[in-house]
């Protein structure tokens, strides 16, 4: 017997675990193969030519076999990829309002067994990844493989490598060239080489980063903040005032970089720690006030500090507490200005951050574990996981209010596709505060996949980030794992389930066969166990999200070292983007220019960039995006501006219909109503039978309006002039001229009820005229019959404008216009075509009277009954 447990002496789960499906449901699953109706429709057709009986047969089975398959959901592993272009029934919608259609864009793998597809939608992918695999298992194969993912639909990756392994790096230029993406690959390159010869200075080891060459001084501060040792006890007093100092100095260096005195790199930033360029900087114009109080209040925070004081006649005192603060950053300064000064030591980077998240770059960041010491690969890790930071806010946005578009819908990295983290050997750079990242980067339109073979280890350096990131990873993805802790912790997360397990065999028979017994019992065991864990392959995982484990063939890019096809092989040259540094010149190099050479363009430009002309352009950009600001508020206010219904429309808004029905009840009310204007000037024009009189020929001949000189005391007061009607002897025409005759009032001015007073409820009296009214000017143009009567009977329409009126609004229209127009003939020419148009416009309402001849015993009848109606509502 052999001392240890051969494979054959094993048992295989589905021997000991029972399906619980019944005998038909496993008849009808396995009919539900897709592939099955069409092999048994070659099957039939070959039967058929045969025996032409058999298809009959042949086809009910077919139907069946296509029930079969149709009855089954369409649905793979994980979600339906989108060229599926159908409901996806692993996709649901939020509050159970159906399902997505398909989306699935990011390729894992296949199931090793049944060979199907895994796709996931982005959406779900900023749940992120956690791939656990030891040593050689594919986690960095299957991390470049998923990179070529997100280049194969145009998004960008920020790849943190803590093997620094070259391999990785031309694999990345690779599926760059592949997809025309070779200028957004740029490479950070921590490796010195271990070597002290000097480089050609052509040649080059990084791309170089100008970290603090934008961001506001808030993010420089925590950048330097992140790279402070850690300080407890007495120190921690030491340590706030640290703090104290660089909050003090980058707003002040930011001001300076922002009107382009100076560029920021690590090295400016040590300089004006200094303390004697600390106050040099204080005393610097160029800064604003509240950068200088900002060094103000910390230089007096120190004890002994005299702001009377020269620098060199300051207490020893101040300069010694200075100095306590100062070597808090001491290290962190000399490694990214010495040891790094080849990345960070420039004052306009080829690799921003925020334009790498913005834009979409390929970013490689190589830490070499092997090279560094644990502490400065911690900071270098901190480096690197506070730029990205930096860069994953611009997800936040600028915008606090306005439209939902601005607020919300047209963020920067609002897109369905997100961008790429990913961190391979993540225990060797583990900060504290890493965390964050996979905590808020979905909702700010980042995947974050995190790989490591030492999970305990991470838990050890830092348990509460790690247990963080680990539950804030929804896909985990477990390859082949040795250690026994980090298998045991996949063990754990993969969950458990309850199954139907046999727990006892019988041996019977001649021949000695191991049977089952009916002994069944139900367990909860582990989904996976550290066996099926141990025996994977290279590429291969167990994929769990969202319960269940998909034993999966990882996708691998297949991009090998040799080839014979150049297409499937790495890349023969690769060198790295090198970007040209331009920047705007200062005053001072402009002066020089012009010494040297005097051009007319320079001293434009010197005009352009003094600082004045700064200081101007600073205040005019200000000032406009206020006034963008203001107008867009201004307009969105206008909107619910509205002027108030009157009328018929006012009516109906205060009764509103409520129901079809009450549509009559609605209709009903406004023939009763007399409160529109509307109604009132019609009911007045019918009462008064204007309309009527107007098809009187007679009425035609009446006389016109005349003036006269003296001052009447008719319905007005004081010394106004009212027009009178001539004397004539027509009746109709001396019964208008004579009704009320006390006072010589307008005729028909007190028939009328109060009510039917137009001119009284917008404010005025019709009663009421100039007292010296211009003279009617006599109008060139020729008028009609109807024309003419109506302008003689203005007298007799008091809800119309009088011909004193008209005057006076045409002189005051020419007054204006000659305001443009020196040329008085010309001003009223345009005038009267103007007043003419409007005219023309306009038309008179008539109303179709009875074809019998006019009677003025009706005209009587009617002005009577408004008399007494008038004289009856007065009491």
């Amino acid at each position: 017997m052999s001392s240890v447990i051969r494979k054959q002496d094993e048992i295989k789960q589905n021997k000991v675990i029972i399906d619980p499906r019944s005998f038909w449901a496993k008849i009808w699953d396995g009919l539900a193969l897709p592939w099955l109706p069409f092999a048994w429709g070659f099957t039939a057709s070959m039967i058929v030519l045969w025996w032409p009986g058999f298809i009959l047969v042949g086809f009910i089975i077919q139907l069946i076999l296509c029930f079969a398959v149709l009855s089954k959901p369409d649905v793979l592993p994980i979600h339906l990829p989108i060229e599926a272009n159908k409901v996806d029934k692993n996709d649901p919608k939020p509050a159970g309002s159906g399902f997505y259609n398909a989306r699935g864009s990011f390729y894992i793998g296949y199931v090793r067994e049944l060979r199907t597809e895994i796709w996931v939608n982005f959406k779900a992918l900023t749940q992120h990844f956690f791939i656990f695999g030891t040593t050689g298992a594919g986690k960095t194969e299957s991390i470049v493989s998923y990179i070529a993912n997100f280049l194969s639909v145009g998004s960008g990756v920020a790849f943190q490598d803590a093997k620094a392994a070259p391999k990785a790096m031309i694999q990345l230029a690779t599926l760059c060239r592949i997809f025309g993406r070779d200028d957004d690959f740029r490479v950070t390159n921590y490796i010195t080489g271990l070597s002290s010869e000097r480089r050609d200075p052509a040649e080059r080891v990084s791309n170089d980063a100008a970290i603090f060459a934008r961001g506001s001084a808030e993010s420089n501060t925590q950048l330097l903040v992140s790279l402070m040792p850690p300080s407890e006890g007495d120190n921690k007093i030491f340590a706030e005032r640290a703090i104290a100092l660089v909050s003090a100095e980058m707003p002040a260096l930011t001001d300076l970089r922002d009107l382009g005195k100076l560029q920021i790199d690590p090295g400016i930033i040590r300089r004006y720690m200094g303390f004697k360029q600390f106050m040099e900087l204080y005393r610097n114009n160029n800064i604003s006030k509240k950068s200088r109080d900002a060094l103000l209040g910390y230089l007096e925070s120190l004890p002994g500090y005299d702001d009377t004081k020269e620098i060199s006649q300051q207490p020893e005192e101040v300069t010694r507490q200075f100095g306590f603060a100062q070597a808090y950053f001491t290290r962190a300064l000399s490694s990214l200005s010495d040891t790094y000064g080849h990345i960070y030591l420039v004052g306009q980077g080829e690799i921003d951050y925020q334009d790498v998240v913005l834009n979409g770059r390929v970013l490689l960041t190589l830490l070499p574990s092997m090279e560094k010491s644990g502490d400065e690969l911690a900071n270098l890790g901190k480096i690197v996981l506070t730029a990205t930071k930096n860069a994953m806010v611009v997800g936040l946005g600028t915008v606090f209010e306005g439209s939902a578009d601005d607020i919300v819908h047209n963020l920067p990295t609002n897109s369905e596709i997100p961008f790429g983290i990913m961190n391979d050997e993540s225990a060797y750079m583990l900060v504290e505060g890493q965390e964050m990242a996979n905590a808020q980067g979905r909702g700010l339109g980042f995947a974050v996949f995190t790989g490591t073979q030492d999970a305990p280890g991470m838990l050890e350096k830092i348990s509460r980030t790690t247990k963080q990131i680990i539950s804030n990873s929804a896909f985990k993805q477990f390859m082949y794992l040795d250690d026994k802790e980090t298998t045991d912790l996949a063990v754990e997360l993969s969950g458990k389930a309850d199954v139907l397990v046999r727990n006892r065999y019988e041996v019977g028979g001649d021949l000695s066969n191991i049977y089952s017994s009916k002994d069944i019992s139900l367990e909860r065991r582990d989904r996976l166990d550290s066996t099926a864990i141990k025996s994977q392959g290279l590429g291969q995982a167990f994929i769990s999200y969202q319960g269940k484990i998909h034993p999966t063939q990882v996708f691998n890019h297949g991009i090998q070292e040799k080839h014979s096809d150049p297409r499937m092989c790495y890349l023969s040259h690769w060198y790295s983007v090198r970007m040209a540094k331009l920047r705007l010149p200062d005053e001072a190099m402009v002066k020089r220019l012009i010494a040297h050479d005097p051009r007319p363009e320079w001293s434009d430009l010197l005009l352009m960039v003094n600082d004045d002309s700064r200081a101007m352009l600073k205040e005019m950009t200000t000032y406009f995006s206020s006034m963008q600001t203001i107008n867009r508020i201004t307009d969105r206010f206008k909107i619910f501006e509205y002027e108030k219904p009157t009328g018929i429309l006012k009516t109906i808004c205060e009764n509103p219909p409520k129901a079809y029905t009450e549509t009559a009840q609605l209709y009903a009310l406004l023939l009763k109503s007399h409160e529109t204007e509307q109604t009132q000037l019609r009911n007045l024009g019918d009462q008064a039978g204007l309309d009527a009189a107007l098809n009187d020929p007679d009425i035609f001949n009446a006389p016109p309006v005349v003036f006269p000189d003296d001052a009447g005391d008719g319905a007005g007061s004081g010394d106004t002039t009212m027009p009178k009607v001539a004397q004539v002897d027509d009746p109709l025409a001396s019964f208008l001229s004579g009704l009320d005759a006390e006072d010589d009032a307008i005729p028909g001015t007190q028939a009328f009820p109060d009510e039917y007073d137009h001119w009284a409820q917008i404010g005025q009296d019709q009663t009421t005229e100039a007292s010296e009214p211009y003279p009617v000017e006599e109008n060139e143009l020729p008028k009609s019959a109807l024309a003419s009567a109506v302008e003689r009977n203005l007298i007799n329409m008091p809800w119309m404008a009088s011909t004193v009126d008209y005057t006076q609004t045409h002189r005051a229209l020419v007054e204006t216009e000659r305001f443009f127009n020196d040329d008085a003939a010309e001003a009223d020419k345009r005038v009267t075509e103007s007043l003419s148009l409007l005219g023309d416009s306009f038309e008179y309402p008539i109303t179709q009277m009875p074809k019998e001849k006019f009677e003025q015993t009706k005209i009587l009848d009617m002005l009577e009954s408004f008399k007494l109606s008038n004289l009856g509502s007065d009491r």
